[in-house]
């Protein structure tokens, strides 16, 4: 295993791949590690993205993201937010660069 690579990698349907970092907030503070921050900054330009799941519902934040993420926490207003019940078709639309979804922001 490879220090600081996310926890998913999806390969879609145009073979294509996509890296989720998986986190849990308690409170407003989000864990990341150094190499997690190095590895989400170092490929920001590809489809990485860290999905994080709070007491409020989940919080999807884009790779560019990831520095401030660390410092400000989910303060850090996300690329996506969705309250329970999860919309996960939506949350898989955003990840996978679905034209329907590609322009929403905060949108339930």
């Amino acid at each position: 295993m490879t220090l600081g690579l996310p926890d998913l990698l999806i390969c879609d349907h145009n073979h294509k791949f996509h890296f989720v970092e998986l986190k849990y907030a308690r409170f407003n503070k989000v864990k990341l590690s150094p190499q997690q921050v190095s590895w989400i900054s170092l490929h920001e330009k590809a489809s990485v993205w860290i999905l994080v799941k709070s007491l409020q519902g989940l919080h999807l934040y884009r790779a560019e993201q990831v520095i401030r993420l660390k410092e400000e926490g989910i303060k850090l207003e996300p690329h996506y937010f969705c309250p329970e019940p999860y919309d996960w078709v939506k949350i898989f639309d955003l990840l996978l660069y679905k034209k329907s979804h590609t322009i929403l922001n905060n949108i339930n």
